[in-house]
Protein backbone atom coordinates (compact mmCIF):
# COMPACT_ATOMS: atom_id res chain seq x y z
CA UNK A 1 0.00 0.00 0.00
CA UNK A 2 1.10 3.50 -0.88
CA UNK A 3 -0.98 5.60 2.11
CA UNK A 4 1.23 7.17 4.66
CA UNK A 5 0.33 7.13 8.59
CA UNK A 6 -0.76 10.16 10.03
CA UNK A 7 2.73 11.04 12.59
CA UNK A 8 5.33 10.94 9.57
CA UNK A 9 6.51 10.28 6.06
CA UNK A 10 6.47 6.70 6.89
CA UNK A 11 4.57 4.95 4.16
CA UNK A 12 3.16 1.44 5.55
CA UNK A 13 4.09 -1.95 4.20
CA UNK A 14 7.61 -0.97 2.79
CA UNK A 15 10.38 1.12 3.97
CA UNK A 16 10.26 5.06 4.11
CA UNK A 17 11.11 6.45 1.34
CA UNK A 18 13.51 8.84 3.15
CA UNK A 19 14.72 5.74 5.12
CA UNK A 20 16.50 4.87 1.69
CA UNK A 21 20.39 5.35 0.58
CA UNK A 22 20.96 9.00 -0.90
CA UNK A 23 21.30 6.84 -5.00
CA UNK A 24 17.36 6.25 -4.20
CA UNK A 25 15.58 7.82 -6.87
CA UNK A 26 12.46 8.15 -4.91
CA UNK A 27 14.22 9.52 -2.00
CA UNK A 28 15.74 11.93 -4.39
CA UNK A 29 12.17 12.81 -5.54
CA UNK A 30 10.95 13.44 -2.06
CA UNK A 31 13.74 15.79 -1.25
CA UNK A 32 13.67 17.49 -4.04
CA UNK A 33 9.79 18.07 -2.97
CA UNK A 34 10.55 19.32 0.50
CA UNK A 35 13.26 21.95 -1.17
CA UNK A 36 10.42 23.13 -3.19
CA UNK A 37 7.49 23.20 -0.86
CA UNK A 38 9.80 24.90 1.51
CA UNK A 39 11.84 27.09 -0.51
CA UNK A 40 15.32 25.30 0.32
CA UNK A 41 14.96 26.62 3.99
CA UNK A 42 15.73 24.42 6.38
CA UNK A 43 14.01 26.39 9.28
CA UNK A 44 10.80 26.50 7.62
CA UNK A 45 10.64 22.66 7.31
CA UNK A 46 11.43 22.07 11.02
CA UNK A 47 8.31 24.19 12.31
CA UNK A 48 6.16 21.40 10.32
CA UNK A 49 7.98 18.75 11.14
CA UNK A 50 10.23 17.32 13.72
CA UNK A 51 13.58 16.36 12.36
CA UNK A 52 15.11 12.87 12.89
CA UNK A 53 18.74 13.34 15.71
CA UNK A 54 21.65 14.25 13.82
CA UNK A 55 19.94 15.83 11.02
CA UNK A 56 19.78 19.46 10.04
CA UNK A 57 19.44 20.20 6.69
CA UNK A 58 18.06 18.64 3.11
CA UNK A 59 21.91 17.59 2.58
CA UNK A 60 22.01 15.83 5.61
CA UNK A 61 18.13 14.38 5.19
CA UNK A 62 19.46 12.95 1.95
CA UNK A 63 22.54 11.25 2.83
CA UNK A 64 21.40 10.00 5.98
CA UNK A 65 19.66 6.40 5.65
CA UNK A 66 17.33 5.02 8.01
CA UNK A 67 15.46 8.56 9.42
CA UNK A 68 12.24 10.02 9.03
CA UNK A 69 11.39 13.20 10.49
CA UNK A 70 7.66 13.26 12.28
CA UNK A 71 4.67 15.76 11.85
CA UNK A 72 5.18 18.67 14.06
CA UNK A 73 2.18 19.29 16.39
CA UNK A 74 0.63 22.33 15.28
CA UNK A 75 2.26 22.62 11.95
CA UNK A 76 1.47 22.22 8.19
CA UNK A 77 3.10 19.31 7.27
CA UNK A 78 0.12 17.17 6.04
CA UNK A 79 0.15 19.21 3.27
CA UNK A 80 3.25 17.70 1.85
CA UNK A 81 2.77 15.09 2.84
CA UNK A 82 -1.15 14.63 0.87
CA UNK A 83 0.72 16.14 -2.26
CA UNK A 84 3.58 13.64 -2.01
CA UNK A 85 0.64 10.69 -1.63
CA UNK A 86 -1.13 12.49 -4.72
CA UNK A 87 2.15 12.24 -6.33
CA UNK A 88 3.28 8.78 -5.46
CA UNK A 89 -0.95 7.50 -6.06
CA UNK A 90 -0.94 9.31 -9.51
CA UNK A 91 2.16 7.58 -10.42
CA UNK A 92 1.06 3.98 -9.33
CA UNK A 93 -2.09 3.83 -11.18
CA UNK A 94 -0.67 5.68 -13.98
CA UNK A 95 1.58 2.46 -14.40
CA UNK A 96 -1.00 0.10 -13.43
CA UNK A 97 -3.34 1.56 -15.89
CA UNK A 98 -1.36 1.59 -19.07
CA UNK A 99 0.17 -2.28 -18.45
CA UNK A 100 -3.62 -3.34 -18.04
CA UNK A 101 -4.62 -1.70 -21.20
CA UNK A 102 -1.39 -2.42 -22.87
CA UNK A 103 -2.11 -6.16 -21.95
CA UNK A 104 -6.00 -6.03 -22.69
CA UNK A 105 -7.50 -2.93 -23.89
CA UNK A 106 -10.96 -3.92 -22.89
CA UNK A 107 -10.04 -4.84 -19.06
CA UNK A 108 -11.84 -3.14 -16.36
CA UNK A 109 -9.19 -1.42 -14.42
CA UNK A 110 -10.70 -0.74 -10.62
CA UNK A 111 -8.63 0.64 -7.73
CA UNK A 112 -7.07 -1.32 -4.55
CA UNK A 113 -10.14 -2.37 -2.52
CA UNK A 114 -9.71 0.37 -0.19
CA UNK A 115 -10.62 -0.34 3.15
CA UNK A 116 -12.74 1.23 5.76
CA UNK A 117 -10.75 3.96 5.79
CA UNK A 118 -9.00 5.52 2.38
CA UNK A 119 -6.78 8.56 2.09
CA UNK A 120 -7.96 11.27 -0.14
CA UNK A 121 -5.75 12.44 -1.69
CA UNK A 122 -4.63 9.07 -3.39
CA UNK A 123 -8.43 8.02 -4.54
CA UNK A 124 -8.19 11.77 -6.32
CA UNK A 125 -4.79 10.50 -7.50
CA UNK A 126 -6.22 7.29 -8.54
CA UNK A 127 -9.43 8.57 -10.44
CA UNK A 128 -8.23 9.04 -13.70
CA UNK A 129 -6.87 5.93 -14.34
CA UNK A 130 -9.83 3.51 -12.99
CA UNK A 131 -12.68 2.86 -14.38
CA UNK A 132 -14.45 2.08 -10.90
CA UNK A 133 -13.10 2.42 -7.55
CA UNK A 134 -13.25 -1.11 -5.33
CA UNK A 135 -13.71 -0.66 -1.78
CA UNK A 136 -14.40 -3.51 0.93
CA UNK A 137 -17.02 -2.19 3.33
CA UNK A 138 -17.22 -3.10 6.94
CA UNK A 139 -20.65 -2.00 8.53
CA UNK A 140 -19.78 -0.87 11.97
CA UNK A 141 -22.40 -0.76 13.63
CA UNK A 142 -24.46 -4.10 15.13
CA UNK A 143 -27.73 -2.94 14.13
CA UNK A 144 -26.44 -2.68 10.13
CA UNK A 145 -26.29 1.07 10.01
CA UNK A 146 -24.43 2.06 6.55
CA UNK A 147 -22.39 4.90 6.63
CA UNK A 148 -23.70 6.90 3.37
CA UNK A 149 -21.18 10.03 3.29
CA UNK A 150 -18.10 7.17 3.04
CA UNK A 151 -19.90 6.40 -0.79
CA UNK A 152 -20.67 9.74 -1.02
CA UNK A 153 -17.18 11.28 -0.08
CA UNK A 154 -15.64 8.28 -2.56
CA UNK A 155 -17.93 9.28 -5.73
CA UNK A 156 -16.69 13.02 -4.96
CA UNK A 157 -13.10 12.31 -4.54
CA UNK A 158 -13.44 9.68 -8.14
CA UNK A 159 -14.70 12.23 -10.02
CA UNK A 160 -17.68 10.69 -10.56
CA UNK A 161 -16.91 7.21 -11.27
CA UNK A 162 -18.71 4.17 -9.57
CA UNK A 163 -17.98 2.17 -6.93
CA UNK A 164 -17.84 -1.09 -6.86
CA UNK A 165 -18.44 -2.69 -3.26
CA UNK A 166 -15.59 -5.61 -3.61
CA UNK A 167 -16.06 -7.25 -0.14
CA UNK A 168 -19.03 -6.71 2.23
CA UNK A 169 -18.05 -8.08 6.06
CA UNK A 170 -19.57 -8.17 9.51
CA UNK A 171 -17.30 -8.71 12.83
CA UNK A 172 -18.10 -11.54 14.90
CA UNK A 173 -19.37 -10.74 18.44
CA UNK A 174 -15.93 -12.05 19.36
CA UNK A 175 -14.01 -10.05 16.98
CA UNK A 176 -15.59 -6.33 18.53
Amino acid sequence: MLWPAISSLRFAARPTDLEQAAANRTKQRLVALLREVYGDDWDRFARDFVPPPGVASFAHLLAREGVTPHLRPGGDGIQVVRRWTGMVAERYYRLVHDALRAADPEALVFGDRLPIYYDPAAVRAMAPWVDAIATNYNVDSPDGWIARYYFDGLRALGAGKPVLVSEWFFAANENR
